[in-house]
C-alpha cells in the first residue's frame, strides 16, 4: 500500500526556478542543504527522551532481490545499497514569515504556479527561497534528489519532535530509496512514467523502508504530538503545496 503522503513530484511538476533545479547528483554526491552545518548526523534523540517510535534496524538482507523489481522500461534498480541511504539533517532557521511562505506556495508549488512567478519570488526572497529548495540540489523544505524532489517530512518530524528523531531518518532513507531506485532508469522518462516508478519502488527494492516508515507514522499520529502535522495527504499538486506549508513552518519560519 503507498503512502498517501509520499507523493513524489519530478522537478518539472513545480514551477522551480532553474537555477535551484537544473543539476542531477548521484545520491552519494549529495551534500547537506542550508543550515545542516553543525547538526550531528547520528540521529540520536535527546537524553532522557522516551521515543513514541521504536526504532528497528533495517538490513541490506531485507531488502528484495533484483528479480522482484520489475522488468521493462522505467522500473526501479534493486537491490539498492543501504550504505548510500544518508541522513541529512537541517538545522531550523529562521529565514520566512508565515507570509512569506504562503506567498512562496502560490508563485512555486500549486496547479497555478508559473516559472516567472517562482522565478520573480526567487529574486525578490532569496534566503527565504533558499531555505525552501537549496540553491544547490539538496535538503530544505523540500528534498531535491536527482530527477525527484520530496516534502522534507522527515526532517519537520525531527524539528518538531527530537526525541522521534529516528522516525524522521527512516522517512528520509525512504525517499532516498525511492529516488536511488528509479532516478537512473527513469532519466528519460515521460513524467508520468517518472512519477509512477517510486511508488513502486516502495514493494521493491524499499519495501523494508516503506514497512519502516508506516510504523512511525502509525507512531507519531497516535501521540498526537507537535509532529502529527508534518503528515497529510497529497492528492494533487495543489494539495503538495498546501501540506508544504507546515514543514516550511517547521524548517525555515519565524516564530
Amino acid at each position: 500500500m503507498s503512502l498517501p503522503w509520499r507523493v513524489p513530484w519530478t522537478l518539472a511538476a513545480l514551477a522551480l526556478a532553474s537555477t535551484a533545479c537544473s543539476a542531477i547528483l548521484e545520491i552519494g554526491d549529495l551534500d547537506a542543504g542550508p543550515g545542516s552545518d553543525g547538526e550531528s548526523e547520528s540521529g540520536d534523540a535527546p537524553a532522557g527522551c522516551t521515543p513514541t517510535f521504536d526504532d528497528a534496524s533495517l538490513s541490506p538482507a531485507s531488502l528484495c532481490p533484483a528479480s522482484e523489481a520489475g522488468s521493462a522500461g522505467c522500473a526501479p534498480l534493486a537491490p539498492i545499497d543501504s550504505s548510500v541511504l544518508r541522513w541529512m539533517p537541517v538545522k531550523p532557521r529562521k529565514a520566512c514569515t508565515s507570509q512569506d511562505i504562503d506567498a512562496f506556495v502560490n508563485a512555486c508549488a500549486t496547479a497555478d504556479a508559473s516559472s516567472v512567478a517562482c522565478g520573480a519570488f526567487m529574486t525578490d526572497n532569496l534566503t527565504c527561497y533558499e531555505c525552501i529548495i537549496p540553491a544547490n540540489p539538496g535538503y530544505g523544505a523540500v528534498i531535491q534528489l536527482g530527477e525527484y524532489s520530496f516534502l522534507n517530512i522527515g526532517g519537520c518530524v525531527a524539528a518538531l519532535d527530537p526525541c522521534n528523531v529516528s522516525c524522521g531518518i527512516a522517512i528520509e532513507q525512504l525517499s532516498e530509496c525511492q529516488s536511488a531506485a528509479c532516478g537512473t532508469p527513469c532519466r528519460s522518462a515521460t513524467v508520468s512514467d517518472r512519477e509512477a516508478c517510486p511508488t513502486q519502488a516502495e514493494s521493491c527494492p524499499c519495501l523494508a523502508y516503506h514497512d519502516e516508515v508506516h510504523r512511525c507514522e502509525a507512531a507519531i499520529l497516535a501521540a498526537d504530538g507537535g509532529a502529527a502535522r508534518c503528515f497529510s495527504s497529497i492528492t494533487s499538486l495543489t494539495t503538495y503545496g498546501q501540506n508544504l506549508k507546515p514543514i516550511a513552518q517547521a524548517l525555515c519560519g519565524m516564530p
